[in-house]
């Protein structure tokens, strides 16, 4: 069975998460592959694990089917004295009781690959989306399409994260740490 590819297993391991959106360039076959080629196109994608909620058996009902699931994305711009968070909400309508669900967060004036994932979501038609269970093991793969208003809005809170973080910095005052933690607070 195909698996998510490994560097997006090791970083959802290492942030304590079951949904990213990273980087990814997709080959031919409609792989999510994170090497370069000299002329690959790179697009963000969403990869997410299903919650252990999820039995063995609605998987085996829900995806040998090749359907499309309705998916909702929620994006949101949140201010903090020490920095800027840009959240996208993820929800994919399995046609369960509680669908699954799930909160990307970007800090895009701290980490390279949250300010590229940010700016491809502006630029792209569409974004893959990668379904997996607990074991990252590939069940389920599909397209988004991104409006032009959706561009539009990434576009705008890219740029509003940006000048927010270049001012807060010029304080002295800039902590990704501290506005990540208000967000999601260790346990």
């Amino acid at each position: 069975m195909q698996k998510f590819p490994d560097a997006v297993i090791r970083a959802m391991h290492h942030a304590g998460t079951t949904v990213t959106c990273m980087p990814v360039v997709i080959d031919s076959n409609g792989q999510a592959l994170l090497d370069s080629q000299d002329e690959a196109v790179w697009e963000s994608a969403i990869f997410f694990v299903l919650p252990l909620s999820v039995t063995n058996r609605q998987l085996k009902s829900l995806f040998p089917s090749q359907h499309l699931f309705p998916v909702s994305l929620e994006a949101d711009l949140l201010e903090h004295e020490s920095g800027t968070l840009i959240e996208l909400g993820v929800e994919i309508d399995l046609g369960l009781k509680q669908n699954p669900s799930g909160l990307v967060l970007f800090l895009t004036g701290h980490i390279p690959s949250h300010y590229e994932a940010v700016q491809l979501l502006a630029k792209q038609q569409s974004i893959g989306l990668f379904i997996g269970d607990v074991h990252c093991n590939l069940l389920h793969q599909q397209r988004i399409p991104l409006l032009d208003a959706h561009r539009s809005v990434f576009e705008s809170m890219l740029q509003e994260a940006v000048r927010r973080d270049a001012l807060i910095r010029m304080t002295g005052s800039y902590d990704p740490e501290a506005v990540f933690d208000s967000v999601a607070p260790k346990t």
